[in-house]
Formats: C-alpha cells, sequence, structure tokens
C-alpha cells in the first residue's frame, strides 16, 4: 500500500516531449554556458497540465541575489519590417507577496534601439497575450516562487569570476 500520488502526477507531466526540452536545454547548456527552464500552460498547446520550456541564455538578462536567481527577462524579435524591429520581452519575477508573475511588453525599435513600448496587439505574434495580462500587462502564475529556474552548465564561471552578475553563470563546453 505505498501512496502512489506523486509518481502518478510525474507520470502525466513527464509526456512525450519532456525528454526533448530536456535534452535541447543540455545541448543548450554546454554551448552557451548555461540554459533557463520554466514552467508554461496555454491550454491550446496543452488543454490539461503546465508544460515545460527551454529557454536560451543567450537570449535572458537574468537578476541573482546570493547566487539564486532572482527574475530574469526574456526577449525574443517578433516582427521586422525594413528598419523596424518589434521584440517580445518576458520578465518573470516575484509580488510584494512572493508569488510568481510574468510581465509581458513589446517595444518596437531598431537593430540598435530597444525603442518604445506599444501595444501587445500591434504584433499577430503577442496579440493573444493582451487579453491574457492585467492593466499593468502582467500574468500571476499563481503560486509562490518563480516559475523558471536557472540551470548552469558547469561553474565557476572563470573568466566573469569577479562580474557582478557573470559570476552567477555557468561556462561552455567550448570555454
Amino acid at each position: 500500500g505505498a501512496n502512489t500520488d506523486t509518481q502518478d502526477r510525474l507520470n502525466v507531466l513527464a509526456d512525450d516531449t519532456l525528454h526533448s526540452v530536456l535534452a535541447e536545454a543540455v545541448e543548450i547548456g554546454a554551448a552557451l554556458g548555461g540554459s533557463y527552464l520554466l514552467a508554461a500552460w496555454d491550454r491550446d498547446v496543452v488543454p490539461d497540465r503546465p508544460f515545460l520550456r527551454t529557454m536560451h541564455a543567450d537570449a535572458a538578462w537574468p537578476e541573482f541575489s546570493y547566487g539564486r536567481l532572482r527574475a530574469v527577462t526574456f526577449w525574443s524579435v517578433v516582427k521586422r519590417d525594413g528598419q523596424q524591429v518589434w521584440r517580445h520581452l518576458e520578465r518573470h519575477s516575484l509580488d510584494t507577496s512572493g508569488m510568481g508573475v510574468i510581465e509581458h511588453a513589446l517595444y518596437q525599435g531598431s537593430e540598435q534601439d530597444l525603442g518604445k513600448t506599444v501595444p501587445l496587439t500591434d504584433v499577430d505574434a503577442t496579440a493573444p497575450l493582451a487579453q491574457l495580462v492585467n492593466a499593468d500587462r502582467v500574468i500571476s502564475t499563481g503560486s509562490p516562487g518563480l516559475d523558471v529556474v536557472y540551470v548552469p552548465n558547469r561553474r565557476p564561471q572563470r573568466r566573469w569570476r569577479n562580474h557582478p552578475v557573470g559570476h552567477n553563470l555557468g561556462r561552455s563546453d567550448l570555454d
């Protein structure tokens, strides 16, 4: 009569994509020095549960406190039109009560300049988010703590050991 509730839940969450997501995280981490794993949910993609995503370290701006990830902002280019570039910034942090929050913002700028904030509805890739965020462009995860972790490849980062952020990062296998 062992309780199998935890194993049963893990069996549900460990779907057929979990292994490929973890393999991607390891490969990216080996090349870039680390990767990020985060919980995601989208009922149009997986209707009945959250799923795991990998984010690449070269598209992230982490914030550490005492060696622990405190917040991170991911960015991606979602549209280009001539000299104009639209970037989606997704910041994962904690609110004042320690609950996870995700802020979404869309910026219109150039290759060299982030530019100005524009409505999420200006680009098809971010338009669905406009219905999910509150007036401050924030979604609560509904859970305490961050919904993202940083997985360093190897530590210490020798080249940046005295850098305020860099010393928390891992190093590449190519280093």
